[in-house]
């Protein structure tokens, strides 16, 4: 039987209950997938072009919160201008990596810990397999090109 229908509130309703409470507006309901994940399903009729969501800027997790950061100051710090500058990917991504590592060390005290907690700690990805996770791949293409590298 799902938490929620023992009467405790699963993890979908509680982080709704965060959203909402941090000024989050929508017009869905969260859910939990029996694949895992969770997801918004609809909870009225939506008209084509009509808002789904509205996120608060401060709710967002991204460049501009990460320079307002205590960790502003190194994301300016000449190696790290240097380092942006170097990679293409790493310029657009980097400040957000960063901010999102900070935010995880800050724990209980980040304004985003609800939704860290969704994150998984170890990406769902063959690299970080163990061995026996590994052998249940063998011979599929995916784990020889990763058994390449």
């Amino acid at each position: 039987m799902p938490p929620s229908a023992r009467g405790m509130p699963s993890v979908a309703m509680e982080h709704a209950a965060w959203l909402r409470a941090s000024g989050v507006e929508m017009l869905a309901t969260p859910f939990e997938s029996p694949l895992g994940g969770l997801g918004l399903r609809a909870s009225v009729a939506i008209r084509p072009g009509e808002e789904v969501i509205r996120v608060p800027r401060a709710l967002l997790l991204g460049t501009e919160h990460a320079q307002r950061s205590k960790i502003g100051p190194t994301l300016v710090h000449p190696a790290m201008v240097a380092a942006l500058k170097r990679d293409e990917d790493f310029r657009h991504y980097g400040p957000i990596v960063i901010a999102l590592l900070h935010e995880r060390r800050l724990g209980v005290n980040s304004s985003f810990w609800p939704w860290l907690q969704l994150l998984p700690h170890v990406p769902p990805t063959p690299l970080f397999y163990s061995a026996a996770q590994l052998d249940l791949l063998r011979g599929s293409v995916s784990v020889n090109a990763l058994l390449e590298q």
